[in-house]
């Protein structure tokens, strides 16, 4: 009798996957959410790449008191443990792995000013929405943190870049809805493993 790992019950032909700006792979990429599933194999080895990764914790340090503990519960209200180790996961498995960041936007707070009645008032005073802007940044900084992290799984991402690679918006696209959500490039940390020069897309020896 002769005896078939895992690995080759699951696998009919393996390909390796080659990254590139165009990222061709001939294995399905939801595959390798199969894999991980379903092959200890996979599941081990990505486990303990992981959990190497993430060590012992986390510890913050900084002039600010003010400002380490503003890190400290911004991770503790995120659960950022729980949520970066899903997002290292897409790292090790495909290459790729992308966190989601919630921010207010100089642009969103601009419209809003745009569309308020005391703006007109300012003007008069030669006070411009950029003089606000600039205010708004000294007196409440924290107004332009991050709000809340979350992991974007990475087979719903494509990023929208120019000739030269660089990224011009992130666009989500879940399977079974045909609506798309447009990131910028501010509101995603893209983690890329083995990424080579200037490549879009980052590649897995898996």
């Amino acid at each position: 009798i002769e005896r078939t790992s895992v690995s080759n019950a699951l696998i009919d032909n393996y390909y390796p996957n080659v990254g590139g700006q165009d990222k061709p792979s001939k294995i399905a990429v939801e595959n390798y959410y199969v894999w991980l599933q379903k092959m200890p194999e996979v599941a081990g080895v990505v486990g303990a790449i992981c959990n190497d990764i993430m060590g012992d914790g986390f510890e913050f340090r900084g002039e600010s008191k003010a400002g380490v503990k503003a890190a400290q519960e911004f991770v503790k209200k995120n659960h950022f443990t729980k949520k970066l180790y899903s997002t290292l996961q897409d790292y090790v498995l495909l290459g790729d792995a992308y966190l989601g960041v919630r921010i207010i936007q100089e642009s969103y707070i601009n419209k809003m000013i745009s569309g308020s009645s005391f703006i007109d008032d300012l003007q008069k005073c030669d006070f411009g929405k950029e003089d606000l802007i600039n205010k708004l940044k000294i007196r409440s900084p924290d107004l332009f943190f991050p709000r809340e992290i979350f992991p974007l799984k990475a087979t719903t991402i494509y990023p929208n870049y120019d000739e030269h690679g660089r990224i011009k918006e992130y666009i989500q696209k879940v399977n079974g809805n045909s609506k798309k959500v447009s990131f910028s490039p501010f509101e995603v940390i893209h983690f890329s493993l083995n990424n080579i020069g200037n490549d879009v897309f980052g590649s897995t020896p898996l």
